[in-house]
């Protein structure tokens, strides 16, 4: 199940890339900020939203278990909360539904195949990346070196058509290709121009692109990114240029011209020509429209209203269906209720989807509300002996688990246990307890909760934890036992999905681990069945 919380973790920051994309390109197209921001501005805003739409999305769940969930119901839902709802209302379901197949035909895990998928798109995208470093590093091999410095290099090759330039580590080169050397004004401005896109740091973005799409290559929204703050950077490096005073509007729209029908050289490399002529004309059209004063103010209320967008698609993720928990909810309920570490109850991908499944069918719902409601006439004797014989009060969850805190007959059930805390006939005799035709004493509260506890203690000597008394309470010590031995383990989650528990009750096991964790949840939060 640790690889389906590293999925979550893997389709969040997807969800990120998607969320923030729009958010940004929403805030970008405002009209009062997009007819006053600069090209520079503009390609500073997409970074920087780029950056904490990342940034957020991972540390949301962190910054949401600082709000207890027992204020759910009066936090305000913005539009972008309903918006998102609808786009993951069903991703923490699917996730349940994954942690719950076990196997394919193949017999291989069903966590195996979808790592193997992605690992294997991965390894696609690593080499096409590996080849383009090793394509440019073959290229500055065979180039003639035109000028150098202590940072950036000039190339000159016959083997390139268009300008670009590349950074790795801290060197910089510049390649232009020979018959540039027939054209002096449009070397000179190709040199200017993938300088500045040097001094940008537009080379490092492209590497850093790359390696996010290594892990997200799937993702389009990943593409979206990549192609908008590929035009930005293109358009502020163009506008700079014309600022700075290097080049006249019309000689520099020339230099794109005669550049425009060739190809950029590999993958991952600035050129100074458009990708498209849509591009092209747009980067033209801007050469004679470019906004010379930088207003500060505007760039600030961009900056503000991003962020502030991002967060919100971000607290919405994380928050996108008020009646489905996500892990990070319950980690906030184990949290901040103060359930002690007794039990060591924690938020696995199985408490999350029985409490779920619970929260979100009527029928369950309404037997743990009643469960919950017969648990009040029957908690201050089981309390009480509780106290007597120093054991923790989180036992409580136990007939919760069990039985729902309803005595019931040895007839409903093929093992023939009865009572609230479900004692079997051989238990019972040994227990002390008395059953004949017309007496059985685990229909008696006080009585029944006596030998529990007395057989509680036992197994607690025995395992040495009270999460492993209660496996042994459903298992039997001596199975609990041979499992610990196999396993080398004491955790009781990592014996119950271990191969050495038998697959005829693996699964039983898990639910009922995942059942007892969720009822010492729900005694302490009530009010999330609300």
């Amino acid at each position: 199940m640790t690889a389906l919380l590293n999925l979550h973790t893997f389709m969040v920051v997807n969800y990120a890339l998607a969320s923030g994309y729009l958010a940004a390109r929403g805030v970008i197209k405002l009209p009062w900020l997009a007819e006053r921001l600069t090209q520079a501005q503009k390609l500073s805003f997409a970074r920087c939203c780029f950056v904490f739409t990342i940034l957020a999305f991972v540390i949301m769940p962190e910054i949401t278990t600082i709000m207890p969930l027992h204020h759910a119901n009066i936090e305000i839902q913005p539009i972008l909360m309903h918006a998102s709802s609808s786009f993951l209302q069903h991703h923490e379901t699917v996730a349940a539904q994954v942690a719950s197949v076990s196997s394919v035909p193949a017999m291989l895990p069903m966590s195996t195949i979808i790592a193997c998928g992605w690992l294997a798109g991965c390894s696609w995208f690593l080499a096409r990346y590996i080849r383009t470093l090793c394509k440019l590093k073959l290229l500055r091999d065979r180039a003639y070196c035109l000028r150098s410095s202590k940072q950036v290099s000039i190339l000159l090759s016959r083997e390139i058509e268009t300008p670009f330039c590349w950074s790795f580590l801290k060197r910089h080169y510049i390649a232009l290709p020979e018959t540039f050397l027939s054209t002096a004004d449009n070397m000179r401005l190709a040199i200017r121009h993938e300088s500045q896109h040097i001094r940008q740091g537009d080379t490092y973005w492209l590497h850093a692109i790359n390696i996010i799409k290594l892990f997200c290559y799937w993702n389009p929204f990943l593409s979206l990114w990549s192609s908008w703050l590929n035009d930005l950077q293109e358009f502020s490096c163009d506008e700079t240029i014309i600022l700075q005073g290097k080049a006249q509007p019309a000689d520099y729209a020339q230099c794109l011209l005669d550049t425009a029908s060739t190809h950029a050289f590999a993958t991952g490399v600035l050129g100074i020509n458009g990708k498209s002529t849509f591009t092209l004309y747009r980067r033209i059209d801007m050469l004679f429209s470019y906004k010379r004063h930088k207003r500060k103010l505007i760039s600030t209320i961009a900056y503000a209203t991003g962020i502030v967008c991002i967060a919100t698609a971000a607290y919405a993720v994380n928050n996108s269906n008020a009646a489905t928990l996500t892990t990070s909810d319950v980690r906030a309920l184990i949290k901040y209720s103060h359930i002690k570490n007794t039990f060591q109850v924690t938020a696995t991908p199985e408490v999350t989807a029985y409490l779920n499944a619970i929260r979100t069918n009527p029928d369950k719902k309404q037997k743990m509300l009643a469960s919950l409601e017969r648990m009040k006439t029957y908690q201050p004797e089981i309390t009480q002996q509780l106290h007597q014989a120093g054991m923790p009060d989180d036992l409580l969850a136990l007939p919760l688990t069990e039985s729902g805190y309803r005595p019931l007959d040895e007839s409903a059930n093929r093992m023939k246990a009865a009572g609230i805390w479900q004692i079997i006939p051989s238990t019972s005799y040994n227990l002390g307890l008395v059953l004949t035709a017309n007496r059985d004493d685990r229909l008696d509260t006080r009585l029944s909760t006596k030998a529990a506890l007395s057989y509680l203690q036992a197994l607690h000597a025995r395992c040495h934890d009270w999460k492993l008394a209660v496996m042994a309470y459903e298992l039997g010590e001596n199975e609990v036992e041979r499992l610990m031995a196999e396993t080398g383990s004491r955790d009781a989650w990592t014996i119950a999905r271990s191969s050495s528990v038998r697959k005829s009750y693996r699964e039983e096991l898990s639910n009922y681990l995942a059942m007892f964790d969720a009822s010492v949840i729900l005694i302490h939060n009530p009010s999330i069945l609300n």
